[in-house]
């Protein structure tokens, strides 16, 4: 979302348009070839169709990445550093795409702002201090910070992208502390952090302390989503070839959905409730995780039936040629259990096998296919008794044999 909203900038009011009620439903009018590309890829990875509207506004991304940016650099600094300096990235293959939203400046406070300075002062009652007069109050009532300076108002902030640009004080009593920008309109920015930044925000810092924004880290983050691919939850499949990422990839693994990759593993039931123009929590989470919790029921099941009949025919199978001398190494694959029979076929390296089973629970027997082998020799029909291997079909008899 924050790449969309930089690269299109004031295009985003027509895509919105274009895919409102009454639209022309085409998203790609009038954006060039780089701008058409980042769109169709967020598409392409879930973002619900007729929510455009949010990706100008990111507000609960904003919030995310500030939560954990200094996290991220921390603890995984090798995609932030080869984003800029390694082959098969935007910012050192095509720089033209993200140097002119760069900002790395240094400015000076002109004040710090509480939220309720940001949102009755008449200065910031003009249409373009809408978004951070909103977000101010509402975070200043979940945190309880009315009386916690929220915003700076600077001298300069830049000719880039300063949406989500780190703010470092450099001077002063709360030197060292590192924020990041969640909103902004002019010169006025709203700031978050992690942990005690967060907290403290812009305590102790007075008119005239230094700051530095540097939205590198920001850039790089932007196109972060082609370089930590996760199997967990997102298609990326339109990233993939023959199941090869096409970008170099790095840890951790990461998520669109607010950056958490789920597992599909818990006990009980679940009651999936969303709604469609949810820019945080995708649609397509809801159809990816039911993938993932049948997937990990199929498997399971799958355990459990192999288990259950190793069990019980796991001596009589071997005795009868389920496993060759030449596959000892090799478990043989289970193909297909009928239910009202005690037959069970094995596939081994020497080929199709059969073994009788006495099975306590028939009625119980279920069905197990491979997808990648083909079927077994059919049943029907066949007189032969269990236990023994399939026979060739007998040719002519000779003129002597006849004789």
């Amino acid at each position: 979302m924050f790449n969309v909203q930089r690269l299109l900038g004031p295009k985003i009011y027509d895509l919105i348009d274009r895919m409102s009620p009454g639209g022309t439903g085409d998203p790609f009018t009038g954006l060039n070839t780089h701008e058409r590309g980042e769109l169709a890829n967020l598409y392409r990875l879930g973002y619900p169709r007729g929510d455009e509207f949010m990706i100008e506004q990111p507000m609960g991304q904003a919030w995310l990445w500030a939560s954990y940016a200094e996290r991220l650099q921390r603890d995984y600094p090798e995609y932030s550093d080869a984003f800029w300096t390694k082959p098969g990235h935007v910012g050192f293959d095509e720089p033209q795409h993200v140097l002119h939203d760069l900002i790395d400046v240094g400015a000076t406070v002109l004040r710090p702002l509480y939220a309720k300075e940001v949102t009755e002062d008449a200065r910031f009652q003009t249409p373009e201090y809408a978004q951070l007069r909103g977000m101010a109050q509402l975070f200043a009532g979940m945190h309880e910070m009315w009386d916690v300076p929220m915003a700076l108002e600077l001298d300069t902030v830049g000719n880039g992208y300063v949406l989500a640009a780190g703010v470092r004080l450099t001077t002063g009593q709360a030197a060292g502390r590192q924020l990041y920008c969640i909103n902004a309109a002019n010169t006025v920015l709203l700031c978050d952090g992690e942990g005690e930044a967060s907290n403290l925000r812009l305590s102790g810092v007075l008119p005239g302390d230094e700051v530095h924004l540097d939205n590198h880290a920001l850039l790089a983050y932007c196109y972060a989503y082609r370089h930590h691919l996760s199997r967990q939850e997102v298609d990326y499949d339109c990233l993939r070839v023959d199941d090869r990422a096409m970008y170099p990839q790095y840890d951790p693994e990461m998520s669109p959905f607010m950056g958490t990759v789920h597992t599909g593993r818990y006990d009980g039931k679940l009651m999936w409730v969303h709604h469609r123009h949810d820019s945080s929590l995708w649609p397509s989470e809801g159809r990816r995780h039911e993938e993932q919790r049948r997937a990990r029921t199929r498997r399971a099941s799958a355990r459990l039936l192999q288990t259950s009949l190793g069990r019980e025919c796991g001596a009589r199978a071997a005795v009868n040629g389920c496993v060759s001398a030449r596959a000892q190494h090799q478990h043989p694959f289970l193909w297909t259990i009928s239910p009202t029979s005690s037959k069970v076929w094995w596939i081994s390296r020497r080929g199709w096998s059969r073994a009788s089973i006495r099975s306590r629970r028939r009625s119980n027997t279920r069905t197990a296919r491979s997808p990648f082998l083909p079927p077994p020799p059919s049943e029907a029909g066949s007189s032969r008794s269990s236990g023994s291997r399939p026979m060739a079909p007998r040719g002519p008899r000779s003129e002597s044999v006849r004789r």
